[in-house]
């Protein structure tokens, strides 16, 4: 069986972050290091960031970050 690297959604899943791969959208990245995953967003030349140990929290700050970016 072949690893899948991306959900339904076009996100991707924990094993591709685990692989070091980076969900990236416009200004904002979505990556995981070690047990903690980091969402990084640039808005007016500054760098908000959140870190968690949960994906799906991760996730939801990934939305809620892009919505200040806009």
């Amino acid at each position: 069986m072949d690893p899948v690297f991306y959900n339904k959604d076009g996100s991707l899943t924990r094993y591709a972050l685990l692989c070091g791969y980076v969900q990236t959208k416009g200004n904002r990245q979505l990556y995981q290091e070690h047990t903690c995953y980091h969402v990084v967003v640039e808005v007016d030349g500054k760098f908000l960031r959140e870190s968690t140990y949960s994906l799906t929290e991760a996730r939801k700050a990934y939305r809620k970050l892009g919505k200040k970016s806009n």
